[in-house]
């Protein structure tokens, strides 16, 4: 994100997209292999739920350069990872929680 200007009062709202390629569920694999592990070829629906969490970070320059205050927001989205709509965006707008 570029760097912007906001006055005092107000407050501005911004979209992200975030995209996550090849991410390791540590604690899934169980629940996986059980599915390949079967000799028959059928199709099972695997969901793989866990937690995505990351800290978004924020800085105020106060009276120009002279006082820098930095702010985190901790953002959490659970998510659950459905078998057969892998590689398709999802949408967890209402599903956040922000600390």
């Amino acid at each position: 994100m570029k760097q912007f200007y906001q006055k005092r009062k107000t407050d501005r709202n911004f979209t992200t997209v975030v995209k996550a390629v090849q991410v390791p569920l540590y604690g899934a694999v169980s629940a996986l292999s059980d599915v390949r592990g079967s000799g028959k070829a059928r199709k099972e629906i695997v969901n793989v739920a866990f937690n995505m969490t990351f800290t978004m970070r924020s800085r105020a320059h106060i009276l120009g350069t002279l006082v820098k205050s930095t702010f985190y927001n901790h953002i959490r989205c659970p998510v659950t990872l459905d078998g057969t709509q892998l590689g398709i965006r999802q949408i967890l707008k209402d599903s956040c929680s922000y600390h």
